[in-house]
């Protein structure tokens, strides 16, 4: 893989990899770095784990206190076979937990895709313990369908029978759920990466990941529809948190529109737009999306 990299940079080792035994739920930790801003990563999916990130971000490991961790359901932490067990807010809270874990008052969050929702919930709730917010190919809204559906590489890229396979695997019963959710990774990385020349690299990265299918089951339980995401502009506005809006031009996860009107709806937050991208732009603009990142970080310093 390390052949396909822009830079030349290796991950460091980590300080610290296991699992973090919490009240209620034990996750799977890694940590880089000894000095630094702590760096709270929250990857997306939720199905997925931690590892498509590596090693794109050795840049940022290399400079920071970066803590990544698989989500509760995900990778190697607890899986509890319930979907009672699986809803964002829940996330928030084994966070929190893991916040006061690492005896820390404060860290900086970088949500990417459903991790910044998670990561502005967080904030929502637990506003003093976030002293920066990045979100990575992420959005603050509930509606943004009409804006991809008007673009026409969307739709060339997603075309009916796509759109089919896509809708009875999530309402599927076999093969296991973990299977479902890797067929639906593979299925979508015409969506997730923009350019279509590195997706050899991309498969090799979804290959090392360890998927599961505990969300998946706890959204056809019903567990994970009608929460509701919106409104958070106003409040992030309110709060003064410093923001990073990290986003793909060619994002067909969450188009660059909601990215553009996040930055507008509050003050002082800094938008980076990183052209010819796509939805995993720490893949395809690695230099790009570190460099952008270690900037906002050290902004103050």
């Amino acid at each position: 893989m390390d052949s396909f990299l822009p830079f030349n940079q290796v991950m460091p080792r980590p300080t610290h990899e296991g699992l973090l035994h919490l009240p209620g739920v034990s996750l799977f930790v890694r940590r880089f770095g000894t000095a630094g801003p702590p760096v709270i990563l929250i990857h997306g999916g939720p199905d997925w784990d931690q590892s498509y990130f590596f090693p794109f971000l050795a840049p940022l490991a290399h400079s920071c206190r970066l803590i990544a961790f698989d989500l509760r359901g995900c990778g190697r932490s607890h899986k509890f076979g319930d979907p009672q067990h699986y809803h964002i807010d829940l996330v928030v809270e084994d966070l929190a937990q893991l916040l006061a874990s690492l005896h820390l008052e404060r860290a900086t969050l970088l949500g990417f895709s459903y991790g910044g929702r998670v990561a502005l919930r967080f904030l929502d709730r637990y506003p003093s313990k976030v002293s920066k917010l990045i979100l990575a190919s992420s959005t603050a809204y509930d509606h943004f369908a009409d804006e991809l559906e008007q673009w026409d590489e969307y739709q060339s890229r997603y075309p009916q029978a796509l759109r089919e396979q896509v809708s009875a695997l999530w309402g599927a019963s076999s093969p296991s759920p973990e299977q479902r959710t890797r067929q639906l990774a593979e299925l979508t990385l015409p969506l997730n990466i923009y350019h279509l020349e590195l997706l050899p690299l991309v498969r090799q990265v979804i290959d090392q990941i360890d998927f599961s299918g505990e969300w998946m089951q706890a959204w056809q339980a019903g567990r994970l529809r009608g929460v509701q995401h919106s409104d958070y502009a106003q409040r992030f506005a309110a709060l003064g948190t410093p923001l990073l809006i990290l986003h793909g031009e060619k994002d067909m996860g969450f188009p660059v529109a909601v990215a553009k009107r996040l930055a507008e709806q509050v003050p002082g937050a800094l938008l980076t737009i990183l052209p010819q991208t796509g939805h995993v732009a720490h893949i395809e603009a690695t230099e790009a999306w570190n460099t952008a990142i270690l900037q906002f970080l050290f902004k103050d310093e």
